[in-house]
């Protein structure tokens, strides 16, 4: 068994047993089941799943870190939200106006491209 726990800066969001967890890296998404060697890594925007198949708990998490020791699983992240709290109304309210942003220099079309991003991933995800 997997110990997960989801950390934002408001809150613990998640504090659970489990038997897996795929979670999304800046780079792509990892599974992970007990066993795991340790692992730091980079979380992006995207769906992290707490459990397999229908019994998997959702979430949307944007940035943060995620570290894998001892068969605990520790998430550090901007935000944690329950899927299906998601109002896909507002979610495409919020992708609208990332997308609608202007941005000079490089640093901050750059900013704008990551917020549009997850803003992007975040509607797709209350849309299911």
């Amino acid at each position: 068994m997997l110990i997960v726990q989801v950390i934002t800066p408001e809150r613990k969001a998640v504090d659970a047993k489990t038997n897996f967890v795929a979670a999304p890296l800046f780079d792509g998404e990892i599974g992970i089941a007990s066993g795991r060697s340790p692992l730091v890594g980079r979380l992006g925007a995207g769906e992290l799943r707490i459990g397999r198949g229908e019994k998997a708990i959702r979430y949307f998490v944007r940035g943060g870190f995620l570290q894998v020791v001892n068969d605990e699983v520790y998430l550090l992240t901007d935000a944690a939200e329950p899927v299906d709290e998601i109002d896909h109304a507002e979610a495409a309210q919020r992708l609208t106006a990332e997308a609608s942003q202007t941005a000079h220099g490089d640093a901050a079309i750059e900013k704008r491209l990551k917020a549009t991003e997850a803003a992007r991933t975040r509607l797709r995800l209350a849309s299911r």
